[in-house]
């Protein structure tokens, strides 16, 4: 036997003494920990000790060494009771602290079992959110039982002493063993002093998660630090297991993992990655002395593995301390498991989605042709652009009609005017079916601005301009401008403007969240985003972003609009800047080209939705009869009980959608990213991927976060679910992490595991390029709805346009005043039609008069302000005319047929064979009186005396009868569906 061995045999054997002796000396180390077989009332808290009093008598002693993780115990309440329930009333403390608790007591009805709850908490679990805290100390004990037993004057001697039989948590999810409960300070101390290393490794199981970084657990102090793991996997699994490192000593610096002699391919997920766009990258891990850090591994075990034992090594590798090396033993056993394990959440293997790189290709999606180049000119399924030679579009078509008035250029000013810049070389780098790239120069004597341009398969074209300084130079302003055909320059909507008839003169200032705008018309628009911030989502309110520098330039750039003859121009301005001699600026910028699909009425009007919010997503047969087509499952019930994690249920999922299925109804589920539930499985290895993944915060909220996350987390989402103990407590995720991989991932399992039929996103933050990923995971036959809520995202529309293309039908939305919008806010904000979408509405059912101008209704079940939707009168009116099939022509377009003798009363017709339905809402203020125009030569009819017919649809008209010179009464926000047939 070497030296070196002999050293450390004889560490591990003391170590072994050491531990022995500690136990012997401490006499609640055995203490068995319990779940309750039995839940007790949830405000007692979620903690409790089991004691037994052997003796009756007026007072009695309780020692609990609890070693709890709350640094403050000392101020919660104690509340204990006996085996019924009752309180006893006079309880004093020796000394409470996160270690133990010594507790005097007098005994209700003297010897037998009580119980010691340490954490009570008063407060309210609500749909939404939980108001509540811990129970501050418990009131003193009373003066007369103080007195009588000389307490604290002087204690008594040899009291009888209670014994601790077990400490139990309320639920198996509530509990602390064994990772959570609290080495001493003590034992802490000796352990360091024993192995005297500046730091040491804890291998770990994945059965049990790291899942304290401040302190140790006691069962390390027990095990002792270890050159050792086991651990057993299947063929075709893909193993996971934990290295704990704990910085005794010092702090460790760019600690790195190294695999010596791995049998497979294996990974770090805190020291390397790929992220959301498939980059490969790494981190550099430090350790405050003190201080614990999980590492998390995967071991990519193939399916024509040979079974056995695979022993392989894993150096620790600090920057600044010795090497440590970790001999790893994996019995492969001659089972192949399915889907690597990742049907079962407690083997981990689904971390390595965090690394996915699926649907990220430039391949287009099926729901857009493939990209055609023809010398400068890019061809889209519906636009055509054609590049100038600076490579920024010099036209652009779509519909047949021209939107821009003259090319889109990027202008740099100073004292001496316009800088003139000569055209350089345009090369395309890159030409697939999904996505063109070019790049291209212009220079002049001053300054040389590198562009480096893409156009995608939907209409999507983004930019990057370098410009780099030759001489020390004073720029004026330097701005985008994309000047646009009038006549295509109707709606406006972004930069602070709220959906509207494009104005004559606008300006505007950086203030957010803003950061882009749209300017068109229902059939050809285009739609411009300012970026290089370091968030460029959709601008929610829970955001604050700062705005892209280069534009914003410290306060001195804005928007403006103005208006000539023949054009409106869009100018995006940088205001002086003096710039440095070899210094460079970037700025970037996307545009989008609209439509980008044709409006599908057909659709609109036979997919019909059922959402009951909250409690019970069943629709009554009712709701079938109706002919709801498709049911969305939010979040928050025993379907799919945990926000943003429908895993745990898949199992009720796919029964439900199932079911359905056979009923011809199809399943949406809620399933977004920017909050995820406390109930995901990998929670604990998240965490100890810092702020990667989870966002920073103040922590708080609901108590079983308080307990186990402590610290350094952001509340969301909260709500108990009806059936379930554990409640579904969010907490905020990072704006873009790896965690968008496991998304795509996970929704890709999701369909396969379940058959849903698509998603219902609620105002989520990831970017397009998410929704391409999606949409390419989803191919085909897997729609996805979008919904939002102005009271959480401004201008919804125009934040999410570039979601557009991949979007199937939109839900605007929650908190949209529909009584309050003008036609063009209506238009541009809800209807979707200008991009080639369709939407229906929320807020209070939104208005159905209106609503019919669009092609828009309510989703049935939806309780909204007290009331619950109910658009199935509508529907039979609907069924009834056909209008499935019928053409949609409406009174934005430029070819209608039917008006109205008051600009304030709109009409739009659905045509369909010889057979006319006219949809009237009025915006006048008080009730109005108007007669129909309507263009039969158009309409190819030549009718005799035709009638209007207004048919009941309750809580929306009673039946009547035209002619059509009468005068109808329009009621304000109200309007009419009457019918024309041809003979």
């Amino acid at each position: 036997m070497t030296n070196k061995k002999y050293k450390q045999m004889k560490k591990e054997l003391f170590f072994i003494l050491f531990s022995f002796l500690l136990c012997a000396v401490s006499f609640a180390q055995n203490v068995k920990y319990e779940v309750a077989k039995t839940l007790w009332t949830d405000t007692l808290g979620n903690h409790r000790a089991v004691i037994q009093v052997d003796k009756n008598s007026d007072v009695v002693e309780v020692k609990i060494e609890w070693r709890r993780r709350d640094i403050d115990a000392d101020n919660k309440a104690i509340i204990i009771t006996d085996a019924t329930g009752v309180p006893v009333v006079n309880i004093y403390r020796i000394n409470i602290n996160r270690e133990e608790g010594d507790l005097i007591f007098q005994p209700n009805k003297g010897a037998g079992k009580y119980f010691v709850y340490y954490f009570p908490w008063r407060g309210k679990k609500s749909d939404g959110g939980f108001d509540g805290d811990y129970l501050k100390r418990e009131k003193p004990p009373e003066e007369t039982w103080l007195t009588r037993n000389k307490i604290p004057a002087k204690l008594p001697a040899n009291l009888p002493l209670a014994k601790v039989l077990s400490l139990q948590s309320r639920t198996a999810f509530d509990s602390f063993y064994p990772m959570e409960v609290v080495a001493r300070k003590s034992e802490v101390s000796n352990l360091i002093h024993q192995f005297n290393s500046p730091y040491l490794v804890f291998p770990e199981d994945r059965k049990y998660p790291i899942r304290m970084f401040d302190d140790l657990p006691y069962n390390w102090v027990k095990s002792g630090p270890l050159n050792s793991f086991q651990g057993n996997a299947y063929r075709n699994e893909y193993y996971v297991f934990q290295l704990g490192i704990f910085a005794s000593k010092e702090e460790l610096k760019d600690v790195k993992i190294e695999y010596v002699n791995a049998p497979y391919p294996m990974t770090c997920f805190n020291t390397e990655g790929y992220n959301s766009k498939g980059a490969h990258f790494t981190k550099k891990i430090n350790i405050k002395q003190g201080k614990i850090q999980p590492f998390w591994l995967g071991l990519d075990i193939p399916e024509n593995a040979k079974p056995g034992i695979k022993e392989f090594q894993l150096k620790v590798i600090p920057a600044n301390a010795p090497v440590r090396i970790i001999t790893v033993k994996i019995n492969v056993g001659n089972k192949t498991i399915l889907n690597r394990g990742d049907d079962e959440l407690w083997r981990y293997s689904r971390l390595r989605w965090l690394n996915s790189k699926m649907g990220i290709n430039n391949k287009n999606t099926s729901n857009y042709t493939a990209l055609q180049v023809s010398n400068r000119e890019i061809r889209s399924k519906m636009a055509t652009v054609v590049l100038d030679d600076k490579g920024v579009p010099g036209a652009i078509t779509v519909h047949h009609k021209q939107i821009l008035q003259s090319p889109i250029s990027f202008a740099v000013e100073t004292d001496q005017g316009m800088m003139h810049l000569r055209a350089g070389k345009f090369i395309f780098t890159k030409k697939e079916s999904g996505v063109v790239e070019w790049t291209s120069t212009s220079e002049n004597d001053s300054i040389r601005i590198h562009c480096e341009g893409s156009m995608e398969s939907d209409g999507y074209l983004h930019y990057l301009l370098k410009g780099q300084a030759k001489v020390n130079l004073l720029v004026k302003d330097m701005h985008l401008n994309i000047p646009i055909h009038k006549d295509k320059a109707k709606y406006f909507m972004g930069m602070g403007l709220g959906g509207q008839f494009t104005p004559l003169i606008y300006n505007w200032k950086w203030k957010g969240p803003q950061d882009a705008y749209w300017i068109g018309d229902y059939d050809a628009g285009i739609y411009c985003k300012l970026l290089g911030a370091a968030y460029s989502g959709p601008m929610l309110n829970l955001y604050h972003p700062a705005p892209p520098p280069a534009w914003y330039n410290s306060n001195s750039g804005g928007f403006r609009i103005s208006t000539g003859n023949t054009f409106v121009n869009t100018q995006t301005f940088t205001g002086q800047r003096t710039v440095q001699k070899d210094s460079s600026l970037q700025f970037e910028f996307s545009l989008l080209i609209t439509p980008f699909r044709e409006v599908n009425t057909k659709d609109q009007f036979t997919q019909r939705y059922y959402q009951s919010y909250l409690g019970n997503p069943t629709p009554p047969q009712s709701a079938v009869d109706a002919g709801i087509k498709i049911i969305n499952v939010h979040h928050a019930n025993r379907v799919n009980p945990y926000i943003n994690y429908p895993f745990i249920r898949a199992d009720s999922i796919k029964a439900f959608a199932d079911y359905w299925h056979k009923k011809g109804v199809k399943t949406k589920i809620y399933y977004t990213i920017r909050e995820l539930s406390n109930q995901a499985a990998e929670i604990w290895a998240l965490r100890s991927l810092g702020t990667e993944i989870y966002a920073d915060g103040d922590g708080g909220g609901y108590l079983w976060l308080r307990e186990h996350l402590v610290k350094n987390y952001d509340v969301q989402w909260f709500t108990p679910i009806n059936g379930y103990e554990a409640c579904d407590a969010a907490i905020l995720t990072s704006d873009d992490s790896r965690w968008f991989n496991y998304y795509i991932e996970g929704l890709n399992w999701i369909l396969r595991k379940t058959n849903i039929d698509g998603l219902y996103l609620d105002d989520v933050s990831y970017n397009r390029d998410m929704l391409k990923r999606m949409r390419k995971v989803m191919e085909g036959v897997k729609p996805i709805d979008l919904h939002s809520n102005t009271g959480f995202s401004i201008g919804p529309a125009t934040q999410y346009a570039d979601f557009f293309p991949y979007i199937n039908k939109l839900w605007f939305g929650e908190s949209f005043m529909y009584n309050k919008m003008t036609p063009a806010n209506w238009m541009t904000e809800t209807s979707g039609i200008p991009f080639g979408l369709t939407g229906d509405m929320l807020y209070q059912c939104g208005n159905a008069w209106r609503g019919m101008l669009y092609g828009m209704s309510s989703r049935l079940g939806w309780s909204t302000d007290n009331m619950v939707c109910d658009p199935t009168p509508l529907w039979k009116n609907w069924d009834e005319f056909g209008i499935a099939d019928a053409k949609m022509i409406g009174y934005w377009q430029k070819d209608k047929i039917v008006t109205t003798s008051d600009p304030d009363v709109l009409a739009t017709a659905y045509v369909k064979d010889g057979h006319l339905l006219i949809a009237i809402a009025s915006w006048a203020k008080n009730t109005v009186q108007v007669t129909l125009n309507i263009d039969w030569e158009r309409l190819g009819w030549a009718p005799h005396n035709p009638i209007l017919k207004a048919k009941a649809i309750k809580n929306f008209q009673s039946a009547d009868t035209f002619r059509l010179t009468d005068k109808i009464t329009v009621d304000p926000a109200k309007g009419y569906l009457l019918e024309v047939n041809q003979m």
